[in-house]
Parts: structure tokens; C-alpha cells; sequence
């Protein structure tokens, strides 16, 4: 848990230091974002699951074109089926699918998003 508050405390001086434009705020806040997820998946955490969520839609809302906002969906439907919330696992998956075909998370997302159907 220290470790994972180290990475995180630097994580956060990095994105509060830096503009929107610098180069790399998308892989950043992925990574803070994935860092919440595992460890509100660890230690049950409901704070830390939304500050995954928060993260992970800023970098699909703001860097739409970054190789990381087809990743950040997935773990958002990820977030979501796992949550029971299908209807959304859904959205995101099927944003990934129409928005984001030439990606590396294209299958991963037709898998899940038959998961989800199936739930």
C-alpha cells in the first residue's frame, strides 16, 4: 500500500503540474487510473473505484484520439460489468466498436461486449 501511495502521490504532482497539451498527461492519467482500479478492487475501495472512473473518462473525454482512450473505455465497461451496471458496460464497448476499429482493443471489447449480452 505504500508503494501504491508513492506511485500515486507523484502521479497526481505530475498531472496538477502539468497542461492539458504536454505529451504525457494521457499515459499519466491511465496510469493513475489503473492504479485506482487495482486497489479498489484489492482493498474494496468505493473512493478509489470512482477516482479510476473519473480518470479514465477524463482521458477519453480529453484525449479522444490517444492510443490509451480505447484502453481507458475498456476498463470502463471493465469498471462497469463488473459493477453490474450492463446497460453502460454496453455504451462503452460499443463506443469502442464504432469509434475505435483499428485498435488493439477491438477484439478484447466483441469478446466482452458478448460477455455482457450474456449476463
Amino acid at each position: 500500500v505504500e508503494r501504491w501511495k508513492r506511485v500515486e502521490d507523484k502521479l497526481v504532482l505530475y498531472l496538477s503540474s502539468s497542461k492539458e497539451d504536454r505529451i504525457g498527461t494521457p499515459k499519466a492519467l491511465y496510469l493513475l487510473a489503473r492504479l485506482y482500479e487495482q486497489k479498489a478492487k484489492i482493498l474494496r475501495d468505493t473512493t478509489d473505484q470512482e477516482r479510476a472512473i473519473q480518470n479514465f473518462t477524463t482521458l477519453v473525454d480529453t484525449f479522444p484520439q490517444d492510443d490509451l482512450a480505447d484502453d481507458a473505455l475498456l476498463a470502463l465497461a471493465r469498471i462497469s460489468h463488473r459493477n453490474e451496471k450492463l446497460v453502460q458496460a454496453k455504451s462503452y464497448l460499443e463506443k469502442i466498436i464504432s469509434d475505435y476499429g483499428a485498435s488493439d482493443s477491438i477484439q478484447h471489447a466483441q469478446t466482452h461486449y458478448t460477455e455482457v449480452e450474456q449476463a
